[in-house]
């Protein structure tokens, strides 16, 4: 099972691992920093195999470790894989996506938080996509 793997696209991953602005116990980190341009996104991601972790906990972590940089600095995101590389099948998060309940649309767009999805090419490669 691949543990590495290259990016394609116009995203780029910038940063990883980026403390919250508050932190302390019990307070996890920014995952990524999607970036594009000038524009970074603060990423809560999960991993690509054995998760399930749902999109409504996703979104209350990034805005949790976003509160408290300054206006600009970053824009909230969330990401999933698009497969579980433990069997093939969609992952948890892209399920939900999918039949995802218009209130979490909502949600999603009334605290500006950007979705991606990444997706696998040919194998040895993903592309960050933003539904």
């Amino acid at each position: 099972m691949q543990e590495h793997f290259d990016l394609i696209g116009d995203y780029k991953i910038t940063d990883y691992e980026v403390p919250a602005f508050y932190y302390g116990d019990g307070i996890g980190k920014i995952d990524l920093i999607i970036s594009m341009d000038t524009v970074h996104y603060a990423t809560e991601v999960k991993p690509y195999k054995g998760n399930s972790e749902s999109l409504l906990r996703m979104i209350a972590e990034i805005m949790t470790y976003t509160e408290g940089y300054p206006p600009g600095t970053y824009k909230k995101a969330i990401a999933f894989f698009e497969k579980n590389q433990d069997n093939g099948e969609k992952t948890a998060q892209q399920k939900e996506f999918e039949t995802v309940n218009p209130a979490l649309l909502t949600l999603l767009e009334k605290a500006d938080i950007t979705i991606f999805c990444f997706k696998e090419i040919n194998g040895s490669a993903y592309q960050i996509c933003k539904l």
